[in-house]
């Protein structure tokens, strides 16, 4: 991480690490930053890695955050027009923060691959973009859907469990019943997002 202070004239090293000190991932390479006021910054990378500082770039800290448990590589962050940070990366992750990264929730995502930009859009909006002409807007990221980072090895623990001791689901009783019910699970879950057309002529 380098900065300017005079228009980019001269350029001055904040950061460069390219192993991590705790070893909690294999490199640290980073992909994005985005600055929240002249002193807080945020940058993400690869396997999960979140940095930030509170002194205008002078310390970086490692975050460890839900993001390295997963280990998926972040590409992208941006300070919204609200306040909110929003990093994107794989897996369709869509993750925001209202704390200056004390917290963080997983937001509901159309696109189950990998996002590689993220701005804002309008007050509380957002605009995502991903592979293969991918890219999404959201009116107001505070009305979507969101959950919690799961703890590490939790989703693992519930598989196994459901395995074990959920009993089988009862077959249903006839063609018409098991239409209702996909009909309403589909009429439950619907989408905030709209899917922008990149296909060029």
């Amino acid at each position: 991480i380098v900065a300017t202070k005079d228009g980019g004239k001269t350029w001055v090293k904040q950061f460069y690490q390219f192993k991590d000190p705790n070893g909690a991932m294999p490199q640290m390479i980073l992909h994005d930053i985005a600055c929240t006021d002249a002193n807080t910054c945020m940058a993400v990378g690869a396997f999960g890695l979140l940095i930030t500082t509170v002194d205008g770039g002078n310390t970086w800290t490692s975050q460890p955050g839900p993001f390295v448990a997963e280990g998926s590589h972040l590409h992208a962050i941006t300070k919204l027009d609200d306040g909110g940070v929003v990093i994107v990366g794989e897996r369709g992750l869509i993750a925001l923060t209202r704390d200056a990264g004390a917290t963080w929730k997983k937001v509901q995502s159309d696109y189950q691959g990998t996002y590689f930009f993220a701005l804002p859009n309008g007050p509380s909006g957002l605009l995502v973009g991903g592979l293969q002409g991918n890219a999404y807007t959201l009116a107001d990221i505070n009305t979507a859907p969101t959950s919690d980072f799961a703890a590490p090895g939790t989703e693992e623990t519930a598989e196994a469990t459901t395995e074990e001791s959920a009993p089988e689901a009862a077959a249903p009783a006839d063609a018409a019943s098991t239409d209702a019910v996909a009909t309403v699970a589909v009429a439950a879950t619907p989408t905030l997002w709209t899917k922008i057309d990149t296909q060029v002529d």
